[in-house]
């Protein structure tokens, strides 16, 4: 599907809890995040975080960017609060990929996703190596942190 100027919109979609604790991880490995000194130093738990996360609006920022509502770029330079229930955010969303979005897929499918891409834009990619795999969801989340997401 082409829309607007000719683009062709495609996406992969994380699980928001492996999302959420990837994130809690980068901020604490990232000095120039806003948040780095308080979780770094201890001051916040994975738990404090997400209570943090969810009342500045990002809790689940792939629904926020996919619903228009948030800008990506707005993630990193200002606290954002959606002033739309989670419900009505996720709706515009799923709304939103329906419309406007040729592919959309589980990152955890991603070579699906890629093979899809090649017959989507005729790339005709022989090859390609994984080089970035993350190491998956952390083991250690409370099973109350987890149900708590």
């Amino acid at each position: 599907m082409n829309i607007w100027g000719g683009w062709t919109y495609v996406t992969l979609l994380r699980d928001p809890v492996d999302r959420l604790v990837s994130n809690y991880k980068f901020v604490r490995t990232r000095k120039d995040y806003p948040d780095h000194e308080r979780v770094y130093s201890g001051k916040y738990s994975f738990a404090d975080f997400v209570d943090f996360t969810d009342e500045t609006g990002r809790l689940n920022l792939q629904a926020l960017w996919l619903s228009g509502l948030m800008p990506v770029e707005t993630y990193s330079r200002k606290t954002f609060v959606a002033d739309r229930s989670d419900e009505e955010v996720l709706a515009m969303a799923l709304q939103n990929l329906d419309d406007h979005f040729a592919l959309a897929a589980p990152v955890d499918r991603f070579d699906d996703f890629l093979l899809c891409c090649c017959k989507l834009f005729d790339w005709g990619i022989q090859y390609y190596a994984n080089v970035n795999r993350g190491v998956g969801r952390d083991p250690q989340l409370a099973p109350e942190v987890l149900a708590a997401l």
